[in-house]
């Protein structure tokens, strides 16, 4: 194992024990509930996400990337649906079904190719950019009118920052060996 892949476990250990402190918060702290088992959803998805990076569950890349994808964006919009409750806002039910329903039928049509790996990235950092966009805008939203606009967008601030600049994803998930054999261009 490299370090890449001992900082992936570590990283995927770190989110699981917040995933378990959620949920101890919510029974020893009385916080409220929906919230906290939103948010332990989140924290477990991030751990599953994060072992799905690393080749310990030795899965096939094809089956692989877009099983990290999905989990990847369960978990912000458990975040961002956790975020609602506890602010006692409406939720986006409705808006986050939708987006993981075009998101799956756009992979399925896309296909499994190594050729179209590009795009199941840039479709499935696209989506989750979006829920952490709508994530920050609504937090910043809702929080305007109790604490005022700066403290509003410095709660909202980073969220839509990494919405907008979710490039990352794009580049780890189309960074797998066979893309990067791939002519520049194909």
């Amino acid at each position: 194992m490299n370090l890449s892949d001992s900082l992936l476990m570590v990283l995927a250990m770190q989110c699981a024990l917040y995933g378990v402190a959620w949920w101890l918060a919510a029974l020893l702290l009385e916080l409220p509930r929906p919230p906290a088992v939103h948010w332990m959803g989140f924290s477990l998805l991030a751990a599953l996400a994060a072992l799905l990076f690393s080749p310990v569950l030795d899965l096939p890349l094809w089956l692989a990337l877009p099983l990290r994808n999905v989990a990847l964006l369960g978990a912000c919009m458990l975040l961002r649906r956790g975020t609602a409750l506890f602010m006692q806002r409406p939720t986006s039910d409705l808006e986050h079904g939708l987006l993981l329903l075009v998101l799956v039928a756009g992979l399925a049509l896309v296909g499994m190719e190594p050729r179209t790996q590009w795009v199941r990235a840039v479709m499935a950092s696209s989506a989750i950019g979006w829920v952490l966009l709508r994530a920050g805008w609504d937090q910043a939203r809702y929080l305007r009118p109790e604490f005022g606009p700066a403290a509003a967008w410095v709660q909202g601030l980073p969220a839509m920052v990494l919405g907008l600049v979710d490039r990352k994803s794009t580049r780890l998930n189309s960074s797998h060996e066979w893309i990067s054999r791939m002519p520049s261009s194909a």
